[in-house]
């Protein structure tokens, strides 16, 4: 049997905002990249928290791989992470929704994600993305995970 699942590791955090969306576009993304310190990455992010506002209706959504039009990615920290994030990207296309979630009449949310025990190999591209219900909807999506080092 397995003990409990003890993780240590530096957190690492961002957000993002963008006006007037209305179909599903990506927020912000994180990519585990595959070469970390000039060497092979084996190393695993969790998904800690993440929290997301919007200023009328709208839904949000987790998604694991996705190819995202219009990426450009910048290192978190070059020397402390392996994550990568992209925030310019726009439409998102494939991959796999791993999380929904709304947002009603413009409130905000905060999401233990601890709770999906959800982790990043090296090479994966998680995309937080949003669509507004109504047209021109902004959208502002913040994410924390811990490098498993």
């Amino acid at each position: 049997a397995e003990g409990i699942n003890l993780t240590f590791g530096l957190l690492g955090a961002t957000s993002n905002r963008k006006t007037s969306v209305t179909g599903i576009t990506n927020i912000v993304s994180l990519r585990s990249n595959p070469t970390f310190a000039g060497k092979t990455n084996k190393i695993r992010s969790k998904l800690v928290a993440l929290s997301y506002a919007a200023g009328a209706d709208a839904n949000i959504g987790i998604y694991l791989n996705t190819a995202i039009t219009g990426s450009s990615w910048t290192a978190f920290d070059a020397n402390t992470s392996p994550i990568d994030i992209d925030t310019a990207g726009g439409a998102i296309t494939g991959g796999r929704r791993v999380f929904a979630g709304v947002i009603e009449n413009g409130a905000a949310s905060l999401i233990d994600l601890n709770l999906l025990d959800f982790r990043m190999n090296p090479g994966d591209i998680i995309s937080f993305a949003g669509g507004g219900v109504t047209a021109g909807t902004a959208i502002q999506i913040g994410i924390t995970w811990r490098d498993e080092i």
